[in-house]
């Protein structure tokens, strides 16, 4: 697949391995094991003719779709994964899956979830009760379980 062998290369100057499977690209952080994933996924209309393909890119607990033609923007989300600019956010109350997205740290420097929470309209004191957890390519930027409010 020609966008995996892009993506691979655009990796280089990052410590990580790549796998390149059928319609599936795993990239490692060699120093902490964790990893990016492309999906490539083909859905056809129910008389088996019309054909629509993405690719999905998944880290921790963020994924993002993506048009096929939309190469440029994948391996654009993958580096800022990789440059720790992007940094998925998980909410949980009684330690089930709530809600969550993602920080970016461009806009976000001091990776403050009350603030990013403000920022997509929700009151973090209504939402006292609930822990949170970022995670980053790196771990420099991982909480582990947090509360919302200290």
């Amino acid at each position: 697949m020609p966008l995996f062998d892009t993506i691979s290369n655009a990796v280089k100057p990052y410590d990580a391995s790549v796998i390149i499977r059928e319609n599936e690209l795993t990239v490692t952080n060699r120093q902490n094991g964790k990893t990016i994933t492309v999906f490539a996924e083909t859905y056809y209309d129910k008389n088996g003719a019309a054909r629509f393909s993405e690719y999905i890119v998944e880290f921790s607990t963020q994924h993002r779709h993506f048009e096929e033609d939309e190469e440029e923007e994948i391996i654009d989300y993958i580096l800022s994964i990789m440059r720790d600019e992007v940094l998925p956010i998980e909410f949980f109350c009684n330690d089930q899956r709530r809600f969550g997205g993602e920080l970016d740290r461009k806009k976000n420097p001091c990776v403050d979830p009350a603030k990013w929470l403000a920022d997509i309209s929700y009151d973090a004191a209504q939402h006292a009760a609930f822990t949170y957890e970022i995670n980053s390519w790196s771990g420099r930027f991982d909480t582990g379980k947090q509360n919302l409010t200290k």
